[in-house]
């Protein structure tokens, strides 16, 4: 008897995969889903190995097949197994993220009382007299109705007065189908019809004079419209047989209605040409040696075009046969990436995130995967997309941490899942970014020159390192000899990360010069008199800007009106009673809210606990910022630009859009405006408050602000006008502040490295966060220094003196949504190693790579 190892949709559990006996009339391949019972459920299950024999000394059968029919393919089958023993999670969620949309059903058990009262012991007469008033009960409804005593209900079910089944929920999603109707005879009959039988009706004879004219099928929905009393008449005339049903396939296409201008390939400079010479050249090559396809950094500066670097080599990809997929960091950039690819290749471009519907999702899916696109563009979750002949896989602003996945137990990052992919499937894989994250810079270059230390700011200005031709993944700078590499990004040793370098901004009218970038030490605002939150270079040039009708964006990554709030004579301050956070005050709604759980209440009007009205709004979000830029600016058009501003994918489109359109003068928002929008009106960028991340206890906040700074520099002068930057800063003289201003990439990666060498953080290292969380505070704490002694006590038996053990501590947040929470951090070469064959107790969280600590 043959037998299958299935990883099955459970619970969190000891194994990853149970044996199975395939019944003889089966046919069962590996990458197949199945039907496979699991205690008393029935559960979804992939088949991951099979073979003729067991060590098992007792098994069940698997149940049925799925229908209808899915099979992984070989490479899904590899990258789910790298994704489980890369990042630690169970089997079947690595497996979960190649399932087409809407595949999953959770079985529901239902209970039937299989006896009558009377002939019950006495003391179960009373649960089996209202078990028996419904035909059936769902399992927590019929448990909820005896009161939740479940030592009750499990007698009843070991006595056999009630029966328990296990049923499939209903399909989430289907494929749509549309009702047509057209002639089931030929035009000559038709007429005769109207003449004879159908002339008596009136509605008849309409509808099928309707029909003649059209001489094609015509939707349900369409006849009514056209013939608004007709609709009896179409059953009649279908029982006739003059009329037949047709059901016919729609999809549901998220770019239905939607026109794109053509796009005409733009003429490219030297440098953008090597770029895609370059990735032309690995494109080729994958024909002779697919195992080593090849990852490009393309450094380029905000407006360099790397997007057309994109587009022209996807043209020499599908000049090749092959297809490609585009990541974007976050969904409001999406709709201006189809633009783009939807302009270049009409009709071949498909999208994929979070924000479609199942059924929209479940339909580009499948059309994906039957070959109907050369590229797809989404989120992180993109990656996952079933695309065929996969020869290019594009991570534009490769830096971004919204790549990584952290809600879920399967915390992949999307850059490290496109390289392997990539690796597996023969593909080339480019990764893009003017601020490249610090360990995908060290794995691309270590120039033999030194960067450049003291340079003046015209020399350093939108200066990039010295390139190299390509660099060997996990090699080491001769000045790296005993600090090792550990990023590893591919995982594999196989990858090559080359260097192609963009250092020119392009423009219509050829090269365009960067934006000049003022810093504004607010220490000295406060000694000159100024408290407003505008500085007085700031209040200027918002002015001037308005004044000669050009558009400026202002940036604050902080939302709300105020974003704390706190009583002025016992200092308490209004916090959420479920988060260890403070309430941020909306104004317009007229809530206080927490940004982590959504808890709402109203502003008191005295303090909680001393009672004094002296309550105060303090802090500053984007809402107060919008009424504040109203207020100094009363005839400026403003938009606001956040997560409280829009309620999905439209309105962040719609609001881009109204913006590009000058519908607005002054656009204010949080992180999405500086995500490589493209606005060619901005002449203004504004910097609030560019300290807000740069102290937090995490080793990236220096280059997370480095990077926002930039970025947000970046959208300033990419038109035909000259672009102006104004950061206002408490901390003009820190490093990441300063080399943001002059846009220097190589002054701020010198100075970080030297920080992550020194300090063995990665790229010099890798990380594993493990977080505890629990209702109750001290049993909290005393897990995690269970688990840390436990962890030490390992880390010595097994002699792994280069993992690194920091903590036990409470999280940055310690209690969030009700739960305290407390955290580890291992670091070393393979941290990982450390927890081989234990089981983390529930309540444990892992994240492998995380991409921030707090």
């Amino acid at each position: 008897m043959p037998f299958a190892e299935v990883a099955v949709s459970a619970p969190v559990v000891a194994r990853d995969t149970f044996t199975y006996g395939i019944p003889q009339a089966m046919d069962v391949a590996v990458g197949q889903a199945v039907w496979a019972p699991f205690g008393t459920r029935l559960l979804q299950g992939i088949v991951v190995g099979v073979s003729s024999t067991t060590d098992v000394s007792q098994t069940r059968d698997i149940a049925a097949l799925v229908e209808p029919p899915l099979t992984l393919s070989p490479s899904q089958l590899g990258l789910a197994l790298w994704l489980k023993r890369r990042y630690l999670c169970p089997y079947f969620e690595a497996l979960r993220s190649f399932l087409p949309p809407g595949f999953e059903r959770q079985p529901a058990e239902y209970l039937q009382a299989a006896a009558s009262p009377d002939s019950a012991a006495p003391e179960l007469q009373a649960a089996l007299e209202l078990l028996v008033r419904k035909k059936r009960w769902r399992l927590d409804a019929a448990q909820a109705a005896l009161g939740g005593d479940k030592r009750l209900l499990e007698k009843l079910l070991k006595l056999g007065l009630v029966t328990r089944k296990t049923e499939l929920g209903a399909v989430r999603v289907r494929p749509r189908t549309v009702t047509y109707f057209t002639l089931a005879v030929g035009p000559g009959d038709a007429e005769q019809a109207i003449e004879s039988k159908a002339s008596r009706s009136r509605h008849a004879a309409e509808v099928l004079r309707l029909f003649i004219d059209q001489q094609s099928p015509l939707s349900a929905a369409e006849i009514k419209r056209r013939c608004p009393s007709a609709a009896s008449a179409v059953q009649s005339l279908e029982k006739l047989g003059l009329v037949s049903r047709l059901e016919m396939p729609q999809i549901r296409d998220p770019l239905a209605g939607r026109h794109y201008a053509p796009q005409p390939e733009l003429a490219l400079n030297a440098a953008q040409r090597a770029a895609v010479d370059s990735i032309a050249q690995a494109l080729a090559n994958l024909q002779r040696s697919p195992e080593d396809p090849g990852v490009f950094l393309l450094f380029g500066v905000t407006g360099s075009g790397k997007t057309e670097v994109y587009l022209q080599a996807l043209a020499r990809a599908i000049a090749l046969g092959k297809r490609a997929i585009v990541l974007v960091p976050e969904i409001s950039l999406t709709p201006q990436a189809v633009q783009r690819f939807a302009g270049r290749f009409p009709g071949r471009v498909a999208i994929i995130h979070s924000q479609l519907s199942l059924g929209e999702q479940y339909d580009e899916w499948q059309r994906i995967e039957r070959g109907e696109f050369d590229v797809v563009i989404g989120s992180r979750s993109a990656v996952f997309a079933p695309q065929p002949a996969l020869g290019l896989i594009v991570v534009d602003e490769e830096h971004e941490p919204s790549y990584k996945q952290e809600e879920s137990s399967c915390c992949y990052h999307a850059r490290d899942m496109a390289i392997k992919r990539a690796e597996l499937e023969g593909a080339v894989v480019i990764l893009g970014s003017a601020t490249p994250d610090v360990g995908t810079f060290f794995m691309a270059t270590q120039s033999s020159r030194p960067i450049a230390q003291g340079a003046t700011k015209d020399e350093n200005a939108g200066r990039h390192p010295e390139p190299v031709e390509s660099r060997q993944v996990g090699t080491m700078h001769r000045d790296d000899a005993s600090m090792p590499i550990y990023r590893d990004a591919a995982s594999s040793g196989q990858g090559r990360y080359h260097m192609l370098s963009l250092p020119e901004r392009v423009g219509a009218s050829g090269r365009l010069p960067l934006a000049k970038v003022s810093l504004v030490d607010m220490r000295a605002e406060l000694k000159a008199g100024n408290r407003s939150m505008f500085s007085r270079a700031l209040s200027l040039s918002l002015s001037q800007t308005l004044s000669r009708g050009e558009q400026a964006i202002l940036f604050l990554n902080r939302r709300g009106t105020h974003t704390f709030v706190q009583c002025r004579d016992c200092g308490f301050a209004l916090r959420c009673r479920r988060c260890d956070a403070a309430l941020t005050y909306h104004e317009a709604e007229g809530l206080l809210v927490c940004h982590h759980c959504n808890y709402q209440r109203r502003l008191p009007e005295v303090c909680p606990r001393c009672h004094s009205p002296r309550i105060k709004q303090l802090g500053l979000g984007t809402q107060g910022l919008e009424s504040e830029v109203k207020r100094a600016f009363p005839g400026a058009r403003v938009l606001r630009w956040d997560r409280d501003s829009v309620r999905g994918q439209k309105e962040h489109e719609a609001i881009l859009n109204r913006f590009l359109a000058g519908e607005a003068d002054i656009l204010i928002g949080t992180q999405m405006i500086a995500k490589g929008l493209d606005m060619p009106g901005v002449t203004l960028a504004g910097v609030v408050m560019a300290d807000m991340g740069l102290h937090l206890p995490d080793f990236r906040s220096a280059e997370r602000t480095f990077q926002l700074i930039s970025q947000v520099a970046g959208r300033a002068g990419r038109g035909v006008q000259e672009g102006q930057v104004i950061v206002q800063t408490y901390s003009p003289e820190h490093y990441a502040i300063a080399a943001a201003a002059r846009q220097d990439y190589g002054e701020f990666y010198a100075q970080e490295i030297a920080y992550r060498r020194q300090y063995g953080n990665p790229p010099f290292s890798r990380l594993v966060k493990l977080l505890f969380s629990h209702t109750n505070a001290a049993r909290c704490h005393q897990e995690a220094e269970r688990l840390a002694a436990s962890l030490l006590e390992s880390k010595e038996a097994r002699a792994l003196g280069n993992v690194d053990l920091i903590g036990p501590t409470p999280a940055f947040i310690e209690r969030l949504r009700g739960r305290y929470r407390w955290q580890l951090v291992l670091r070393g070469h393979e941290p990982a190693r450390l927890l081989e064959g234990m089981m983390l107790p529930k309540g444990w969280g892992v994240e492998v790579d995380p991409v921030s600590l707090l």
